[in-house]
């Protein structure tokens, strides 16, 4: 078998050394951009910790960090994590057919609201057709216990977060979008799974 390629190269390895050397040297003439220092390089804000979950002695770990540089203190990356999780813990509720309160309504969109109702209304249907009442009232009776909160503040009016948290044996994530309204963090999407 002939190796065209490796005949090519050898060829014409001459051209592509002289080519080179005149790149490298018109290169070197133009030298007027400075030299990136890893040191000069400043990290993006990162906090982690954990935080007691309602009356149990259970903490859950949050770990939120930041695409961009800001002022902000590690108050406000914990207060993001506890949003996180509250509207985790809401948006399974409401996904399990608790009814909706006026608090609830402040930190999620009509949309997300109107999506997990129907996430409800078509789970209870299937359990309702299955005649297996026992199993759909085990997922309503059951509290929610976040585990673990990861966010990441995109800009100073976006925040993202992935919560995992379990109900009863099982362990469940939601993914959270959030937007900076009025001073508030209002939820504009939710995905449970």
């Amino acid at each position: 078998m002939n190796n065209t390629l490796g005949t090519i190269v050898s060829d014409n390895y001459d051209e592509n050394d002289a080519f080179w050397e005149v790149v490298k040297n018109d290169f070197a003439a133009n030298d007027d951009h400075p030299t990136f220092k890893w040191n000069d390089r400043k990290p993006l804000p990162v906090y982690e910790g954990s935080f007691p979950v309602g009356s149990s002695h259970f903490m859950a770990t949050y770990h939120v960090s930041s695409c961009f540089n800001n002022s902000a203190d590690e108050e406000l990356y914990l207060d993001l994590a506890l949003i996180a999780c509250k509207v985790a813990c809401i948006a399974s509720d409401i996904s399990r057919g608790r009814p909706i309160s006026s608090q609830m309504r402040k930190v999620l969109s009509e949309e997300c609201i109107f999506k997990l109702e129907n996430m409800w209304y078509l789970i209870s249907q299937c359990f309702s057709d299955k005649h297996d009442e026992y199993t759909s009232w085990q997922l309503r009776c059951k509290p929610t216990m976040p585990r673990m909160i990861n966010g990441m503040l995109i800009s100073p009016t976006r925040f993202e977060a992935v919560v995992l948290f379990s109900i009863g044996s099982l362990n469940y994530c939601a993914s959270l979008a959030f937007k900076s309204q009025n001073g508030s963090w209002i939820c504009t999407l939710v995905d449970l799974g």
